[in-house]
């Protein structure tokens, strides 16, 4: 198609949007300039824009779109312009060559999937004025071993920083108060959470809870520690992990981290259902704890009882003979 053709693109001065889908597939583009008179750049602008290397936004544009450099492979650093508000739902998905985002405070929102596998990024500074990081928003950012989040966020989706493989430890404001589920999934090396706020508070705003294999650091001040030992917070189930918990004894840091769930224990066969001639019974293995069926079976009919010949009467009426 023409979109082949385009390698260089000069948009004139006052032009005031860029609209959707304007470059969409342009996979040879490798250079734009964008003039001061632009505003808003269109959803789906330049997706698989495949050998965009770099883009200079003008300070005038004040709204990017969703899915607006979406598998840009090539493109490897972006400065959003102070005055977008959001960061649009997979503006920079796949944006595998990315390694600079310069993000500006006016920026108050972060959307599902804005970053998704941005292979190459190593660092992310989010600057104070961001409120929400929503769902997946840095899923399978692989070389991501920084990240810093703002005083002023109160929520993060869940799974925002799943599959970041690279991904050690996070510092989480006391402000956030509703963290999802499924936060650090398939990240191997992650080991500890530094939580601004109380360890009953994390326990009340966080879906994920304690994680298996994670410190969770909860306040406290900037020193050297001196624990107390290990202590049972909340019992450990068959199902369900338990929590135990340490306190730095001159400062308020709270540490916790997860109990394995105990598993079931299995008791005596039950029997739930008496067999008859007619249909199977049928019997069960509870857990002794907390009275889950483990395991249910089938317990064979019963037997039916031989059937007795009966002995043959004759009536005797009819071997007399009639006297008549």
């Amino acid at each position: 198609s023409f979109r082949d053709d385009i390698t260089t693109v000069v948009i004139e001065d006052g032009v005031l949007s860029i609209g959707n889908a304007a470059f969409y597939n342009c996979t040879n583009l490798e250079s734009i300039t964008i003039p001061n008179s632009v505003v808003s750049i269109g959803n789906y602008a330049f997706r698989n824009c495949e050998n965009l290397e770099n883009i200079s936004i003008p300070e005038s544009v004040t709204l990017i779109g969703d899915y607006a450099f979406y598998d840009c492979s090539s493109l490897t650093s972006i400065v959003i312009p102070y005055g977008v508000e959001e960061i649009g739902v997979q503006t920079f998905y796949f944006c595998q060559s990315l390694k600079e985002v310069s993000i500006p405070s006016t920026v108050t929102l972060i959307n599902s999937r804005a970053f998704h596998n941005c292979d190459s990024l190593e660092a992310i500074y989010i600057p104070n004025g961001v409120t929400q990081i929503a769902t997946y928003a840095f899923w399978s950012c692989q070389a991501l071993t920084s990240v810093t989040l703002p005083e002023s966020l109160t929520f993060l989706g869940g799974g925002v920083f799943m599959d970041c493989t690279s991904l050690k430890s996070l510092r989480i404001p006391e402000k956030v108060n509703d963290i999802g589920a499924d936060l650090f999934e398939n990240c191997p090396d992650f080991t500890d959470v530094y939580y601004g706020g109380t360890l009953k508070r994390w326990i009340a705003c966080s879906r994920e809870g304690v994680m298996e294999g994670v410190t969770i650091h909860c306040g406290g001040e900037n020193h050297t520690h001196k624990y107390s030992e290990w202590a049972e917070y909340s019992k450990a189930y068959c199902e369900d992990t338990g929590i135990e918990s340490r306190n730095c004894i001159n400062c308020n840091r709270e540490d916790a981290r997860a109990i394995p769930a105990t598993g079931h224990k299995a008791g005596e066969w039950i029997t739930v259902l008496e067999p008859t001639t007619e249909a199977e019974g049928k019997k069960v293995k509870k857990c002794v704890v907390c009275d889950v069926i483990l395991e249910e079976a089938a317990i064979a009919k019963l037997p039916k009882e031989p059937v007795k010949d009966s002995a043959v009467v004759k009536n005797p009426s009819t071997s007399r003979k009639s006297r008549y």
